[in-house]
């Protein structure tokens, strides 16, 4: 397998680059952000406190807060108000 990327390479390939740019200083601030905000957004942030010596305990509680959140926030609409993902259009019945 000797010069052939490794199976998934490619998609770990934007999450790699996000770290290395936590590594410059020079690059500080830094906004982490995403339209619903867990996914990727979360990824990265579960991460970097894994990087930072936080527990794991603490950082699943903090991944769960966001996601009870963010199902909170769409449920307001307060994500549509933001620029981010509409609130869930509720479930049509089927007749018939």
């Amino acid at each position: 397998m000797c010069g052939e990327a490794r199976p998934g390479a490619q998609a770990h390939a934007p999450i790699a680059a996000s770290l290395r740019l936590f590594a410059e200083a020079a690059n500080f601030p830094i906004l982490v952000h995403c339209v619903h905000g867990k996914d990727r957004t979360g990824l990265i942030a579960m991460l970097l406190l894994g990087l930072c010596g936080v527990e794991e305990p603490a950082i699943v509680r903090d991944y769960a807060l966001s996601e009870a959140r963010l199902k909170a926030g769409r449920s307001a609409g307060r994500l549509s108000e933001l620029g981010g993902a509409p609130p869930p259009r509720p479930r049509q019945r089927r007749r018939g």
